[in-house]
């Protein structure tokens, strides 16, 4: 327990001060000092935290500040009339503990005089003497029961088993054959657990259940510790076995942590308060049980009056523990109901985020669909176009080839009896943009007239050969014209031409 406390509080005239307080157990005194004006600063304020109520040496300084004793009672207060602080609660709380720690002080020296008392029998002994080994064992064992219920502090434990670790060394110079015989047998313990170990650390590498490798290696630990070992073995094991611990939890849980979600993150900072709330309803329930078993106690045939008194300053720091843990209890409720809003938030959050994702996916889907149909449009206008053009190209070679035959046929006509003819009127259709589609164009019929036929033809039949001539070329020109013209215009010259071959057959 800490037998210095810092902390801040106000005069008679409100004005602020800075409190120092120090226990001195062996005369159950408590020092105050009041630091006032400007020495009562955040400066001095961390070097006292810090240094001061952590052991270290630290100079006070020379002025600003009052010095006042007050006896330690449990009626009375322990600052100084006019002072007040302002955590009240850590001044009563100190007031408590602080009592109890007298009376561990003077419980200690009472254990002090008696291990003295042993010690000198012990160095006067010339050879191994075992009925002074058990007593020396059986006080031991009376310290430790004192340090198990916590009524000896840290510093008077430690002190006392240093002391008794002397007598016991002392004995074992003595009886150098059994402590011979303890390390041999602490030797074969530290052996048993490495084999252990090193089984362990197999399975681990040949990816057996991390989870029941957990669990196993727990009951090792917990086997380890009630083992009997030397300290330095011991060190060296429970470093092992720390580090075995680490490499487990590593593979089952993963190397740091991962970014999640505000929602995962509050739900796990939720359930770590669902543990921490479990965790102190337990501790007050240990602490009830501790505080009945202490009031049994302190009645109890057998107990002297040192022992009764405390027992009763414990009995006063458990119900302090209680109420100072219960205190925190209410907060961590408090705190949870905020928390289980916060995941009711988070949650719609959540479920709102997944409705646009959602929506978004349809409408994206919906744009794919309208892209894949418009791309399968344009491959079959690509492959339309193709075909167009190829039956075009096989069209060309045959309207090259009629194009000197009439040829032939126009100079084959004599020039001065040849009469005027008229040109038979043909309506150009109206040439409309089409798409890019391209028609099969018919080879047109020429007729083939050889020029001794035409000379001896009367003028009648030259008339009908020129007028076939003209219509040839009227169906040439418009052939040229259907090269850029939609489908329904090439049909109707198609048509034209079929009406002009029919005639040939019918003269």
């Amino acid at each position: 327990m800490k037998t210095k406390l810092v902390l801040w509080g106000s005069d008679a005239e409100d004005a602020k001060v800075l409190l120092a307080l120090q226990l001195r157990a062996e005369d159950n005194m408590v020092d105050v000092y009041a630091f006032h004006g400007e020495y009562a600063n955040n400066d001095i304020h961390r070097r006292l935290l810090y240094e001061w109520r952590e052991g270290k040496e630290m100079a006070f300084p020379e002025t600003g500040y009052t010095r006042h004793e007050t006896a330690l009672t449990v009626a009375e207060g322990l600052l100084p009339e006019g002072i007040k602080a302002e955590r009240g609660d850590l001044v009563q709380r100190a007031q408590t503990e602080w009592h109890f720690v007298v009376l561990s002080s003077k419980l200690s020296a009472a254990y002090e005089e008696e291990l003295r008392t042993i010690k000198e029998r012990i160095n006067q002994l010339t050879s191994f003497d075992q009925g002074l080994w058990e007593e020396l064992k059986g006080f031991w064992n009376k310290v430790q029961e004192q340090m198990r219920e916590h009524n000896l502090g840290r510093d008077h434990g430690d002190l006392l088993r240093e002391e008794t670790n002397k007598g016991f060394a002392k004995l074992k110079e003595l009886r150098s054959a059994l402590d011979a015989v303890f390390k041999d047998k602490a030797q074969s313990i530290f052996e048993k657990f490495t084999a252990i170990m090193d089984g362990f650390d197999v399975r681990l590498r040949d990816g057996a259940s991390l989870s029941l490798l957990f669990d196993e290696l727990k009951d090792i630990q917990k086997e380890f510790r009630s083992a009997k070992l030397t300290r330095d073995l011991r060190t060296k094991m429970w470093e092992r076995i720390d580090g075995t611990f680490k490499k487990v939890k590593e593979k089952r849980f993963g190397e740091g942590a991962s970014s999640h979600s505000p929602l995962e993150r509050i739900q796990r900072r939720y359930e770590g308060l669902l543990g921490a709330i479990k965790r102190m309803d337990n501790s007050i329930k240990k602490d009830e049980d501790e505080l009945n078993f202490q009031l049994k106690k302190i009645n109890s045939y057998g107990t002297n009056q040192l022992e009764s008194q405390l027992r009763e300053a414990k009995v006063k720091m458990i119900k302090e523990r209680i109420r100072s843990k219960k205190e925190k209890l209410s907060d961590m409720h408090v705190t949870k109901a905020q928390l289980e809003g916060q995941i009711e938030k988070e949650k719609a959050k959540e479920e709102a985020l997944a409705a646009k994702k959602e929506e978004a996916a349809k409408r994206k889907e919906a744009a794919a669909k309208k892209a894949a149909e418009a791309k399968k449009a344009k491959d079959e206008a690509a492959a339309k176009a193709k075909e167009v053009a190829e039956a075009k190209e096989k069209t060309a070679p045959s309207l090259e080839a009629a194009a000197p035959v009439v040829e032939a046929a126009k100079a084959a006509a004599p020039a001065e009896d040849t009469p005027v003819v008229e040109k038979p009127t043909v309506d150009e259709p109206a040439i409309e943009e089409a798409p890019v589609e391209e028609p099969t164009v018919e080879e047109p019929t020429v007729v083939e007239m050889p020029a001794e036929d035409v000379k001896e033809e009367t003028p009648e039949i030259i008339d009908e050969a020129a007028a076939k001539l003209e219509a040839t070329g009227v169906v040439e020109a418009e052939v040229k014209a259907a090269d850029e013209a939609t489908p329904e215009v090439l049909d109707e010259a198609a048509i034209k031409e079929d009406t002009v071959n029919a005639a040939d057959e019918e003269q």
